[in-house]
């Protein structure tokens, strides 16, 4: 057989196992439930219900062996939920529920550092002091922060630079492992470095960017009501997901039109806005300036450069008021016959990508 070694592990009291501790099939340790293996029943011996234990993983997170955390003890990050009831850690995705959570409501959705030493609860603190240094330049060919190596298991997250955690994929509270989805850089500045944390051999299996791909806004058209929730302004997004409109999000500024919004967690759980973008429109542009290329890869074409259309394209046909995404609106759009407007985030230098595109009748 092999054991395939990895630098996870988790730390809390034991409050559950089945059959038994030391013949363990199953454990859950403050609110994580994990599967164990035979090689860790010699270890977890030592160890009854009730105890504090650190449990070492495999990189499929089952429990390998026990050790005593005056031995080890790991830094555990994670990202708590918007209701504060779980937690979800980074880079081997366990998730964690115990029976009281000790935490600020302003980490609510965003990335916490946990302390478990306390048997009745698990309490987090934020991370929002950190910034990397002007040095720790991200290198994508050479996997590094600065003269730090990315380990290859590195939970890769992005952000607006505060509330909520995506992959590069866009998905919520999920990590990427790649850069591959930085494609048009060989270096990331290092202000665009907003957190990373260094495993056991030295090497990054934590690390958070700032508003590089943006793949995770969501893009539409805005309304802003100036009166909206008491004392803040509110803002509205609609788009295919939300074609009715979205909830009034808590917004201190802004103004009706097109463009993206990246959310955070407010006091009260009411969702707020963290960061507002407004897309470059290229107006009145024609079919023929988009193509599909040897991949399947769609991209329009500007001043003679080539920028991605996005995977979550969004497309609003005005003179029906209805909203259409992906590829299938795209070709609904390059069909239609009506004017076409398009929007790009970024710059053309900075991974543009088509996020928008608004038709309207000739």
């Amino acid at each position: 057989d092999t054991l395939r070694v990895s630098d996870r592990a988790i730390t809390g009291y034991i409050e559950y196992a089945f059959p038994s501790v030391s013949a363990a099939e199953s454990i859950t340790v403050s609110g994580a439930e994990l599967s164990v293996l035979q090689s860790a029943w010699e270890s977890l011996a030592n160890f009854s219900f009730g105890e504090y234990v650190t449990l070492l993983l495999t990189d499929t997170n089952h429990v390998a062996a026990a050790i005593s955390p005056e031995v080890y003890t790991p830094d555990m990050y994670g990202i708590l939920s918007s209701d504060g009831n779980s937690i979800i850690l980074c880079g081997s995705g366990i998730t964690m529920r115990p029976n009281d959570i000790a935490a600020n409501m302003i980490y609510n959705g965003t990335i916490v550092k946990l302390n478990t030493s306390d048997k009745k609860r698990i309490t987090c603190t934020g991370i929002t002091s950190f910034r990397a240094n002007k040095t720790d330049v991200l290198n994508i060919a050479k996997r590094t922060v600065g003269e730090t190596q990315i380990a290859p298991g590195c939970a890769i997250y992005e952000w607006s630079g505060s509330g909520y955690l995506y992959s590069f994929e866009g998905v919520r509270n999920e990590s990427s492992s790649s850069l591959d989805a930085i494609y048009w850089t060989d270096t990331v500045d290092a202000s665009a470095v907003s957190f990373y944390h260094k495993n056991t051999l030295g090497m990054i299996d934590i690390l958070i960017l700032a508003n590089v791909t943006g793949n995770y806004y969501q893009y539409g058209k805005m309304t802003f009501y100036k009166d909206g929730l008491s004392p803040d302004d509110a803002l509205t997004i609609t788009n295919s997901q939300n074609p009715n409109g979205s909830a009034k999000y808590v917004c201190t500024s802004g103004n009706s039109g097109y463009g993206g919004i990246a959310l955070t967690e407010f006091i009260g759980n009411s969702p707020k806005i963290s960061s507002l973008t407004r897309p470059t429109a290229v107006k009145n542009v024609s079919a023929k300036d988009f193509y599909l290329d040897a991949d399947d890869n769609w991209f329009f074409v500007t001043n003679g450069v080539s920028i991605a259309v996005a995977d979550n394209l969004q497309i609003y046909i005005e003179s029906i008021n209805k909203w259409e995404s992906g590829e299938s609106g795209l070709l609904t759009a390059l069909s239609s016959g009506f004017s076409i407007d398009a929007y790009y985030d970024r710059t053309l230098e900075t991974g543009a990508q088509v996020r928008l595109i608004v038709l309207t009748a000739k």
